[in-house]
């Protein structure tokens, strides 16, 4: 009996997750699971949903009260929006014209395939976490792509905290540039203690129309400005500077 309790401690550890484990560890499907417990629910899922498993493709069913199909064009569109007109027009700039799209490209197939692997995998192996796909490399695999991970996060925070940093500075110069670096941080840790996205609904809809409203500006001011002074001088593919490596990573960061 005591070796039995210990031997479901032990599972029940080897589950559960901590918060930062969580952030560390992200679930790639449903959770971690073995191969064979993976099979078990993917064939539970088809006969829940009166499918016939061999005939229908479980990871091509919708979950049921999933979103509509104009739901999510929609959250497509706001996903986009700012990339449209913030994002690309500043890589114009950075790596010109045609070198712009061409990076955006190579990156859009690099992405769009490595979508399509992790779709292969999850139906060759069932649900797994992305830590799971260092296997091939073994151990240190694993280790190689939780540090990934871990490095990335804090990437998009120092992105994101610098881009606070310099908003703020638009609307209040005369902070200094530490106040406004450590504004972002507290805000962001009571953030991450809502599970519940629903509790954002007004503030998203606040933000899109703001987006909106700030897109109507721009362009406002910008038809005015060409009207008046004429289009500015283009660059086609900018080999001056570093600025279309700088594109070649937003491009990623984009998505």
């Amino acid at each position: 009996a005591a070796a039995a309790a210990a031997a479901a401690a032990a599972a029940e550890s080897q589950v559960a997750l901590t918060p930062l484990g969580e952030l560390l560890e992200p679930s790639l499907a449903l959770g971690q699971v073995s191969e064979l417990d993976a099979a078990n629910r993917e064939e539970r899922l088809c006969q829940e949903m009166d499918l016939d498993s061999a005939h229908q493709d479980a990871h091509a069913v919708a979950p049921p009260k999933s979103s509509s199909k104009r739901a999510t064009l929609i959250i497509i569109i706001k996903c986009c929006f700012c990339q449209g007109y913030l994002i690309m027009p500043n890589g114009n700039k950075l790596a010109g014209v045609i070198g712009a799209p061409l990076f955006l490209t190579v990156v859009t197939a690099l992405e769009m395939w490595g979508v399509h692997a992790l779709i292969e995998c999850r139906k060759a192996k069932g649900p797994g976490r992305y830590q799971d796909l260092g296997l091939v490399w073994g151990k240190k695999g694993q280790q190689f792509i939780s540090f990934s991970i871990a490095l990335l996060a804090f990437g998009f925070n120092c992105i994101w905290t610098v881009s606070v940093a310099k908003y703020v500075g638009n609307l209040f110069p005369e902070w200094g540039t530490t106040a406004r670096l450590c504004l972002c941080p507290p805000l962001v840790a009571l953030l991450t203690l809502v599970r519940h996205l629903k509790a954002f609904t007004v503030s998203n809809l606040i933000g899109v129309c703001l987006t909106a409203v700030t897109f109507v500006v721009i362009l406002t001011y910008a038809l005015a400005e060409i009207a008046q002074n004429g289009a500015k001088e283009i660059v086609v593919f900018n080999t001056s500077n570093m600025g279309p490596l700088i594109w070649l990573g937003q491009c990623g960061y984009a998505f």
